[in-house]
């Protein structure tokens, strides 16, 4: 079996969608004739603990962990924060509380280049060369962020005359929190980095096209998307006869559409005799101050559950069984390549996705599949609302293709990352 080399700081028990798409791939690659090896951390700064997703790793797999220098400790310690206390991956996202806010994610974006796991380098290298020496791997790759994977890639592949992908979930120097808060010297040595990172990669792959055009030109490129794992989603559910409606992911000020949730506020008053059948759900992180608006936003409403993170299985049973699934992309200029993982697996269960947010790759996926929709207008959204509200109490059942929708199928995914692979290899012989 040719043996393959990730690098990647997301690693189970990791929860949250980063770890998706590399234990995805970890997962098929034995049944396509390869072995992977996977280089992480012992101790990673996590957005949630999911021990689930330990199941998913196939025994032919060798997982190997280093030590790592965090100075999300350091950020605690600014902050008053206790040391089991957990940094939200999307901090940048939220607004600074006070002074001591404000000069911590100054010196993180500062000071830690190109990111805060930069600590990790030196750990990552030396292991890396062990595994290199005893496993001999046929092909190394690393997928961000953090960035820093690939700077450790970018080293044991020249130090090891080895074949490297350098894949990206998404983009490096253009992250949307990275503008203007940023030094002009910090965004050039970031820059530099990055495009040290493409020169040297032997391929590139991505999971947009507009991802991929926020990074340096690079003639050798694939588009691999995200996707959902079938297996996930073989469990028998028990269905309820309310109307479910749905959030799961993280809920920040950058995915935050007050007018879409006053829409939603409008659409509970109209049917209050039906209220008793309409249930709003959320799962996962939501920042403090949008959970306190909504709590109060919807205070007349008994129906409406704050979950929390749930593990994977149990995430995918509650969109299983939803019936609207909230879609909220970024608020971001020139972000078009978002497309949030969850969106796959919102696509693998076939119900209805109502979307908020700015045309782009997550809008054409939606509508090639005939999912839902997404609109930037709150009437619009409003009136979506209602109109699927209609079609489930006439029981009428949406009609998605399928026959699309199983092209983001990890397995699949898996096949066309093995493709560039054996091209890749092939070409190196």
């Amino acid at each position: 079996m040719k043996k393959i080399l990730f690098i990647t700081y997301y690693w189970p028990p990791s929860g949250g969608p980063g770890v998706q798409r590399i234990l995805k791939f970890v997962k098929y690659l034995p049944e396509l004739g390869f072995k992977p090896l996977v280089l992480t951390v012992k101790y990673g700064e996590y957005p949630a603990i999911d021990n689930t997703l330990m199941d998913d790793i196939p025994p032919e797999c060798r997982v190997y962990r280093t030590t790592i220098l965090e100075p999300n400790n350091i950020y605690k310690f600014l902050t008053g924060k206790k040391s089991k206390h957990t940094i939200e991956h999307d901090i940048f996202s939220q607004k600074d509380k006070n002074i001591v806010d404000k000069l911590a994610k100054c010196i993180r974006l500062n000071v830690f280049i190109p990111d805060a796991k930069i600590g990790w380098f030196p750990f990552a290298v030396h292991k890396g060369k062990q595994i290199i020496k005893q496993e001999s791997p046929d092909i190394i790759i690393s997928s961000s962020p953090p960035p820093t994977v690939h700077l450790i890639a970018k080293k044991l592949a020249g130090s090891g005359n080895i074949p490297w992908i350098a894949d990206f979930r998404d983009p490096w120097t253009e992250m949307h929190y990275y503008q203007q808060k940023r030094t002009e010297i910090t965004k050039n040595i970031d820059k530099y980095l990055e495009k040290s990172v493409i020169d040297s990669a032997d391929h590139l792959t991505c999971v947009s096209k507009h991802f991929l055009q926020m990074l340096p030109p690079k003639k050798k490129y694939t588009i691999i998307p995200n996707g959902f794992d079938e297996d996930d989603f073989n469990i028998l559910i028990e269905m309820t006869d309310n109307f479910i409606i749905t959030y799961m992911g993280t809920l920040n000020q950058n995915r935050f559409y007050r007018q879409a949730f006053e829409k939603l506020h409008y659409f509970l008053e109209n049917h209050t005799s039906s209220q008793s059948t309409i249930e709003l759900n959320f799962i996962g992180g939501i920042s403090s101050d949008i959970k306190k608006y909504l709590k109060k936003l919807f205070s007349n409403y008994e129906n409406i559950y704050f979950r929390g993170y749930l593990n994977h299985n149990k995430a995918v049973e509650k969109i299983k069984k939803s019936t609207v699934l909230l879609l909220f992309l970024e608020k971001a200029d020139d972000y078009k390549g978002h497309i949030p993982g969850k969106l796959f697996e919102y696509l693998a269960t076939g119900n209805y996705i109502l979307g908020m947010g700015s045309e782009g790759d997550a809008q054409g996926i939606v509508e090639r599949t005939n999912t839902g929709t997404i609109t930037s207008e709150p009437d619009h959204f409003y009136q979506l609302l209602e109109k699927n509200f209609s079609k489930w109490k006439e029981g009428k059942a949406p009609h998605p293709n399928f026959q699309k929708i199983n092209n983001y199928s990890r397995k699949k995914l898996t096949e066309k990352l093995t493709g560039v692979i054996n091209s890749l290899l092939d070409s190196e012989n």
